[in-house]
């Protein structure tokens, strides 16, 4: 009886009837390279109600495709009207995925769930930020990251200083999936750098992005 109730109340309820709505599905970091994986964008607007932290994830399954539900960890910050989920392609469904880009198609939410085993409001004990990342590893980092500074700048959270360093096989993502979306302010002042190490490097990779806010950085060897 309590698992048919937690069904109930998980996917009946809140998938179906609260949190069912139409997303944005664009193919990213598509090289035109063998070698290189691309993603898809799932974006929508924050439906009425739905409330998550930082570095939270959810459960979401795209009808068309199957009533299957995945795990996607939410990529945007609670702050942005707009909630974004980033998937790279590791099997069948996100294959799948793939095909469904340059539309709208309806899907299902469930969640969020997950909890930072760190407490980011403590602005006392944790005033300096350091963020590791690899390729779509990237997203718990741009929603925690993007949340903190938004903190600071809105509420007057204490941060001294933000590390975000990000390693990506070729530079479409990083134009695809802007991190932090840093002010050049922030920059200027040493309050945020933002370090990106191409692990790719091509002939035309060095007038394919330009952003004064990001240190770029080519091949594994750290210069």
């Amino acid at each position: 009886v309590w698992w048919g109730l937690d069904l109930l109340v998980r996917y009946g309820i809140q998938a179906v009837c609260r949190y069912r709505t139409r997303a944005r599905f664009r193919r990213i970091a598509d090289g035109e390279r063998d070698t290189h994986e691309p993603a898809v964008e799932i974006s929508f607007p924050k439906p009425a109600g739905f409330d998550y932290n930082a570095g939270q994830f959810v459960q979401i399954a795209v009808p068309k495709l199957s009533l299957e539900f995945h795990p996607v960890t939410i990529s945007s910050a609670p702050h942005e009207d707009n909630v974004t989920l980033h998937v790279r392609r590791l099997g069948d469904w996100t294959a799948k995925l793939l095909a469904l880009t340059d539309c709208n198609e309806q899907i299902l939410l469930e969640g969020p769930y997950g909890a930072s085993s760190v407490d980011l409001d403590d602005d006392e004990r944790y005033p300096v930020a350091l963020f590791v990342s690899g390729g779509i590893g990237v997203t718990p980092c741009q929603s925690i990251g993007k949340h903190l500074i938004h903190q600071h700048r809105a509420h007057g959270r204490k941060l001294e200083y933000m590390e975000f360093v990000w390693a990506v096989r070729h530079i479409s993502m990083v134009q695809d999936i802007p991190p932090l979306t840093t002010k050049t302010e922030d920059c200027k002042d040493g309050k945020v750098r933002v370090d990106i190490y191409c692990t790719r490097q091509d002939e035309e990779d060095d007038d394919a992005f330009s952003n004064p806010n990001f240190n770029l950085h080519y091949g594994p060897n750290y210069n």
